[in-house]
């Protein structure tokens, strides 16, 4: 009984060839799926700070300019374009009860295209306003 021994030579870059491709879409789709996840985690966290800072001025200020206003730089700061930013802001309620209803959004393009993500980094906020009003206590 007679064994023919193949020749093997060469099998290894066949193989690493078939999965090559596989690996670089997997390594590609899996950072362009971090790097949207940081990216909307920044521009929530920006928007977020802005709406604080909004809502802390002063009864008779206008919180929407104040919005906008303190947005620009975070946004900025954070390495994105703020011609592209669009934003609203209203402010709803009475004297005690007033609210700051925001919306900030960002067309996004990704990095690779491999992983279906959405085409915009969109984040909505209401957030109760801290009138700053002077209360004379008699003191």
């Amino acid at each position: 009984m007679s064994l023919v021994r193949r020749d093997r030579r060469g099998t290894q870059a066949i193989e690493f060839a078939l999965v090559l491709p596989l690996m670089l879409a997997l390594i590609a789709g899996t950072t362009d799926f971090a790097f949207y996840f940081m990216r909307d985690s920044t521009f929530r966290n920006a928007v977020h700070l802005a709406v604080r800072t909004a809502s802390a001025t002063a009864a008779t200020d206008d919180a929407e300019a104040a919005f906008v206003a303190a947005l620009g730089p975070r946004v900025t700061a954070e390495g994105f374009d703020v011609a592209t930013l669009t934003t609203t802001a209203t402010q709803s309620g009475t004297a005690g009860d007033r609210f700051l209803e925001v919306s900030a959004s960002l067309p996004w393009g990704g990095l690779s295209g491999l992983v279906p993500h959405p085409d915009t980094l969109a984040v909505s906020l209401r957030i109760r306003m801290e009138d700053q009003e002077v209360i004379d206590t008699g003191g």
